[in-house]
């Protein structure tokens, strides 16, 4: 399991990915907005995720974010892998 703390400034934008890890996101503060599925399926779905909600992402799920405050967020990943903010070009 990775646990991983990540600070995500307003009008930040996470890359669409996805990985074999389960994914458990922890928003402590901000708002995010996540995009869950692959865009102009019939899973496709928008949802903004405020502090001190938690949102599951099951192995394999397309998804991208888009912070829309300035955001706090601890992202568990099971098993350990790499997360999508590691592959952000600067």
């Amino acid at each position: 399991m990775l646990v991983a703390k990540v600070f995500l400034e307003k009008g930040c934008h996470v890359a669409t990915h996805h990985h074999e890890s389960e994914q458990i996101s922890i928003t402590v503060s901000g708002a995010v907005l996540w995009h869950l599925g692959e865009p102009g399926s019939e899973e496709y779905r928008d949802v903004v995720i405020r502090g001190g909600e938690v949102l599951v992402i099951p192995s394999n799920v397309v998804h991208s974010v888009d912070t829309l405050e300035d955001t706090l967020i601890y992202d568990i990943l099971s098993p350990i892998g790499p997360m999508g903010v590691d592959s952000q070009k600067s």
